[in-house]
């Protein structure tokens, strides 16, 4: 009787039927009516240590390192800087976009299915597709620049190389040894413009000429002296062997390193410096035509992010602390940070 009395009230006062489906019991058709969310998938690494990669137990979700990402399984320098963004849209804020905690999805781009993705492929051509955010380390170049959305650069390294302590590096006789020269991972700047600019630097002068001739698929077997390997895991691995398989393992100096600690009794030498100055910044693929939701929230990812950098009390400051704890940043990298929030 009462929802008929209501029924009728709302008929005589003229309210729209609208009003009068809002109010019935029934409530709307299965499928319809019903508030659908856009998920935000964050791009995450399982082995790019010491910035984006796969914890072997979660952490709890009030300890001081929690959050969306470190929740699913992940950490790392960059993961933490995205985790503590997150962590603040999810608070309720006046005129925001509102976002949910199951909203945020961890996509692991070193785990994705068969096929998806290739050692020469570039991650960030999966933006928009299998992921909208990229949060790895993530080298800002201008052709990236003009194809995504990204924020400013929040680390910088270099491209250098690691040689085992008391081995001699060698240039393997055949391709039948299944051994190289030198190691790199597939897809990152490594691969030429890092060789390259180490050969700038007059290193590795025995072998130049056919490090020059690897490099522009000239020799008969230029994995004999460039090998590509899937991950940091692989080449490390490969290059920590007993077997000596790659001479120098070469890439962003933190990376390299932080893999090669993971493997028992593996020492080795870094070289006197890094050989290129790389900038990180984190990635979206943003459609405001399309996706305007989804845009919104992304659009709101770079305004938090933006705004937490750049005080005294910096999430750089934070996340460098939380990953490397006490180790002494570089004169670069102490230079960059004071550049971005100024003095602490």
């Amino acid at each position: 009787m009462m929802v008929l009395r209501i029924i009728l009230l709302a008929a005589v006062l003229g309210l729209p039927a609208m009003a009068q489906d809002a109010i019935s019991p029934k409530g709307p058709p299965s499928g319809e009516g019903v508030e659908t969310r856009p998920d935000i998938r964050i791009g995450v690494r399982s082995a790019a240590r010491p910035f984006s990669y796969q914890t072997e137990t979660r952490p709890q979700s009030l300890t001081p390192k929690s959050g969306p990402l470190r929740d699913q399984g992940y950490d790392g320098y960059m993961i933490y800087i995205c985790d503590e963004v997150l962590k603040q849209m999810l608070i309720e804020e006046n005129d925001t976009p509102d976002l949910l905690a199951d909203q945020i999805k961890a996509i692991d781009i070193d785990n994705l299915e068969q096929g998806t993705i290739n050692p020469n492929e570039d991650r960030l051509n999966l933006l928009g597709d299998k992921f909208d955010i990229l949060c790895d380390p993530a080298t800002i170049d201008r052709e990236r620049v003009r194809q995504y959305a990204v924020s400013p650069p929040l680390f910088v390294t270099g491209i250098g190389f690691l040689q085992r302590e008391g081995r001699a590096p060698a240039l393997p006789s055949s391709c039948t040894e299944g051994k190289a020269l030198i190691g790199v991972v597939g897809a990152t700047n490594a691969v030429n413009y890092g060789v390259n600019a180490i050969l700038r630097g007059r290193e590795w002068n025995r072998y130049r000429n056919d490090i020059y001739q690897a490099l522009n698929d000239s020799l008969e077997c230029p994995g004999r002296i460039i090998s590509v390997g899937s991950s940091h895991t692989d080449v490390a691995r490969r290059f920590c062997s007993d077997k000596e398989e790659i001479s120098y393992y070469v890439g962003d100096l933190e990376i390299i390193s932080a893999h090669a600690r993971l493997i028992p009794g593996c020492n080795f030498i870094t070289s006197s410096g890094s050989f290129t100055y790389d900038r990180y910044g984190i990635f979206a693929r943003i459609d405001y035509k399309k996706e305007k939701e989804k845009a919104l929230l992304l659009t709101r990812f770079f305004e938090v992010l933006n705004r937490e950098i750049m005080t005294s009390d910096s999430l750089l400051d934070r996340a460098y602390f939380a990953e490397f704890g006490e180790r002494a940043r570089s004169p670069a990298l102490e230079t960059f940070f004071w550049s971005i929030r100024g003095a602490p």
